[in-house]
């Protein structure tokens, strides 16, 4: 089965490198200074690639080659929309470094969801036809989380263009993103895919499939209390929490650069 959808598990291992070139990069910077070095802007290539380019094409894969298998046809256009995902994450790899949040890497970034989107609505479509199982409502349940996780990213652009990056909304935004990508589209389709394992073996879980499914009414409120935690504090509250030094080096094109400050204290 995985021999199906072969191009999509070397495209993720081919990003995967490509984050771990940048982030040996960034580590190599706290020992090293590098002059031409932007930290912050090289951080968001490595995030972007490893989340994008890495984590996302092998859940699609897994998709496509364990639950919905499709024809040739669909699986052709799911190859096509593979490397569309794939010419947004080069793009965005390039960009990030040298510009940061900026037209190229904004251009791009809104690529990579826009055939987010194409590619869960062929997913679902494929789907319809299908048994309902308690491992498919946990997929398009990851499916619904990945949709509603855009939306941190499209509030991006505006916070940004209205000059309010510093601002609790950007920070908000953010945090919104990132919550219903990890707890959301990530956990709930590798769940899924495993409650697909279990059930083409025949094993019946019935009672831990219907108490477990009560997870996603946690969701907004532990965003909620996330939320409530960078109001409380503020940005730079928040900041000291994460740790002086993270927070500091933030503040700074190069991590060497921080440590001058502080032996120049």
């Amino acid at each position: 089965m995985l021999s199906q959808s072969r191009i999509w598990y070397k495209v993720a291992i081919l990003n995967f490198v490509l984050a771990t070139l940048a982030g040996a990069l960034l580590r190599f910077a706290f020992v090293k200074e590098i002059t031409w070095l932007d930290y912050k802007n090289v951080l968001h290539a490595h995030s972007h690639v490893a989340m994008l380019g890495w984590i996302f094409p092998v859940l699609v894969g897994l998709l496509v080659d364990e639950w919905i298998q499709p024809d040739a046809a669909l699986r052709r256009t799911f190859t096509q929309l593979l490397y569309a995902n794939q010419v947004a994450v080069l793009g965005m790899y390039l960009t990030f470094p040298v510009q940061g949040y900026a037209a190229g890497s904004i251009f791009f970034s809104s690529l990579q969801v826009v055939v987010s989107y194409v590619i869960v609505y062929q997913i679902i479509k494929a789907a319809r036809s299908m048994e309902s199982t308690w491992s498919g409502r946990w997929i398009k349940t990851g499916l619904v989380f990945l949709l509603v996780s855009s939306l941190g990213l499209w509030a991006i652009g505006p916070i940004t263009a209205g000059g309010m990056r510093a601002s609790i909304w950007f920070y908000l935004a953010v945090q919104f993103y990132l919550h219903f990508q990890f707890n959301g589209w990530f956990i709930f389709t590798v769940v899924g895919l495993l409650l697909r394992a279990v059930e083409v073996k025949g094993i019946k879980i019935r009672d831990i499939q219907q108490r477990s499914f009560f997870i996603p009414a946690a969701f907004l409120p532990t965003y909620l209390c996330a939320g409530r935690s960078l109001v409380a504090h503020g940005v730079g509250g928040v900041d000291r929490q994460w740790g002086r030094g993270v927070a500091s080096v933030r503040s700074f094109a190069s991590p060497m650069e921080y440590d001058k400050k502080i032996q120049l204290r």
